[in-house]
């Protein structure tokens, strides 16, 4: 992961790419929270 964020850093700047992260980091953890069979749980995770 560190090639892709380190280009996205570069090109879209710290304060656009740390925000979409940390979303992208809070829909799976509802993801997870909210699973009621083990693949979803998967999909939250990943």
């Amino acid at each position: 992961m560190q090639l892709p964020l380190g280009g996205l850093l570069d090109r879209l700047g710290p304060r656009l790419v740390t925000p979409s992260l940390l979303l992208v980091a809070a829909l799976g953890s509802l993801v997870f929270g909210l699973a009621q069979s083990f693949p979803v749980l998967a999909l939250g995770r990943a």
